[in-house]
């Protein structure tokens, strides 16, 4: 019997899928709040990557020439760490607000294409077109980055505004 010598690799629509799914999924458990919290972070995080990610990566290089990591990767983990800082800080809010369902649902989706689209922005050029070759979905997420970049604060600011009226007893 021929055990395989390679690992098995997801495909990158599988990885898209369980991304949108686990943050619609902490979208509906934690709220809208977090939700806001995390877009913000992704922003931040774009801003790092893109400012400072050549700049650690070059600055690592001629510290330590055998430096193990590279730019895409250092890029990848500036735009990741905003998002586990914010989403693992304790932020109490004062006042519950009554959240729409749909608002929330909307914004968790327009949130995760937000984050594979500014994962997949963080890559080379000739890897990013590897990838959008083999996963048309990631090339249509690629594609229209500048969507997800223009909606998301449309979702939030939707979502302050069209706050469902809390019921009163």
């Amino acid at each position: 019997m021929d055990i395989p010598t390679t690992i098995p690799t997801f495909s990158v629509d599988f990885i898209i899928f369980g991304v949108v799914l686990s943050v619609v999924a902490y979208g509906l458990l934690a709220g809208q709040a977090a939700l806001v919290r995390e877009s913000i972070s992704i922003y931040v995080g774009l801003v790092l990557a893109n400012t400072f990610g050549p700049a650690v990566y070059e600055y690592s290089k001629s510290a330590a020439p055998n430096f193990p990591f590279s730019e895409t990767a250092i890029k990848i983990a500036l735009l990741i760490l905003p998002i586990v800082v914010l989403q693992f800080a304790h932020f109490k809010s004062h006042t519950k607000h009554a959240t729409s369902t749909l608002i929330t649902l909307v914004l968790a989706v327009l949130s995760s294409m937000l984050l594979v689209s500014s994962i997949l922005s963080q890559f080379d050029y000739n890897d990013l077109e590897r990838i959008t070759t083999e996963s048309n979905l990631a090339s249509i997420i690629t594609n229209w980055q500048l969507l997800w970049l223009a909606l998301v604060p449309v979702a939030i600011t939707a979502a302050a505004l069209f706050r469902p009226k809390p019921k009163h007893h």
